[in-house]
């Protein structure tokens, strides 16, 4: 019988080698793989994230799809999830929070549980609707929070915060008077002042305004104001017509101005006259022949700026007030006082910023302070 020569013939190497092969072909293929990504992460990664927040700043929301074929030079969406620096980020909308942005609606629960977690981390009292009502790039709107709870005090029953707002716990009108009177009494202890903000009640107070504000309303009959000057303190109104003086001399003439120098005074720790100063004629600095002054002019961390805050045009305004002229003859003088301050300041080449009543918030600070 004829032997079968395929069976005859030695093979090559066995399975098993043959396994071993393929195993440390792939092994080589994945450290070029992984090597190579180490070098578009050092490489390219910041630079493509910076030019992703511009194109997102500038072009408005991007959608995860539009990356996939996009005109604006950059990678996909599953290149930035899968080179991000930061392990915890797996999916877009994780992405955009690790960009600073606010993450888009369809935002997943348990990410949405781990930001108001973190929102209400950085907050000294309890937080409620009012939070959600205007939130930051890196929060959640109120829209996201009913869509996934239906109501904000069920989200903070499940998280186990504390509920406030009508379902909150009951409270005596002395505990509410009681914290009320607290609050001003060490605002003045401190500061020697009796003007309190808003902002001021929601940071020290224990309880949400709006709970303050119902209760003197249903007990007392008086308004958050009129409380207030019951005990000898006031509240400002936004806008002018604030008139204060710190112990210091520092004067403020408005509600704006009492913000920013509280913002200077007891964030930033620095001192008015020393590393601060108010009005100053720009003459003083500046070839300048008209008697106009500068809000601020600040000495910090080695630099100089000059700062300007507009209470008098709107917000809204911010990016038409250079062509737009008013029929108020007050408001056209400031106006052309405004634009020819900052000529002033562009043209000297000095580091200069112009606040509108909604760019005073802490985000816009610390912009400005680093």
């Amino acid at each position: 019988m004829q032997r079968d020569k395929r069976l005859a013939l030695p093979l090559p190497y066995s399975l098993f080698e043959r396994n071993l092969r393929r195993e440390k072909q792939y092994e080589r293929r994945l450290f070029r793989v992984k090597e190579k990504r180490k070098s578009i992460h050092k490489e390219s990664y910041e630079f493509y994230v910076e030019k992703f927040k511009e194109v997102y700043l500038t072009q408005g929301k991007i959608k995860s799809k539009q990356l996939t074929k996009n005109n604006y030079g950059l990678p996909t969406a599953n290149w930035f999830i899968f080179n991000c620096p930061d392990k915890k980020v797996k999916t877009y909308n994780q992405f955009l929070i690790y960009c600073g942005f606010r993450p888009h609606s369809s935002i997943s629960k348990d990410l949405v549980v781990d930001i108001v977690l973190e929102m209400q981390s950085k907050l000294d009292r309890p937080i409620s609707a009012e939070d959600f009502k205007s939130p930051k790039d890196n929060e959640v709107g109120i829209r996201i929070i009913r869509r996934i709870w239906g109501e904000v005090w069920k989200m903070q029953q499940e998280l186990g915060l504390q509920i406030t707002g009508k379902h909150a716990d009951k409270y005596t009108i002395d505990e509410i008077t009681g914290s009320l009177i607290k609050i001003c009494e060490d605002i003045y202890n401190n500061e020697k002042r009796k003007i309190i903000t808003y902002d001021e009640i929601r940071k020290y107070g224990c309880i949400a305004i709006n709970i303050y504000q119902s209760y003197l309303n249903k007990e007392l009959n008086m308004t958050l104001r009129q409380y207030l000057n019951s005990i000898g303190f006031d509240m400002p109104r936004e806008g002018n017509g604030l008139n204060f003086t710190y112990e210091d001399g520092e004067k403020i003439r408005s509600y704006y101005e009492l913000l920013f120098s509280n913002y200077l005074r007891n964030i930033l720790n620095i001192q008015f006259n020393n590393d601060y100063y108010r009005d100053v004629k720009y003459k003083t600095f500046l070839d300048c022949e008209r008697n106009i002054d500068c809000d601020y002019i600040i000495h910090y961390k080695n630099r100089v700026i000059y700062l300007e805050i507009v209470g008098i045009l709107k917000p809204e305004k911010k990016l038409t007030y250079k062509n737009e002229t008013y029929i108020h003859k007050s408001k056209e003088k400031y106006r052309q006082g405004l634009i020819e301050k900052e000529n002033l300041l562009l043209e000297a080449g000095l580091e200069y910023y112009i606040l509108f009543s909604d760019d005073l918030n802490e985000e816009i600070y610390k912009k400005i302070f680093n």
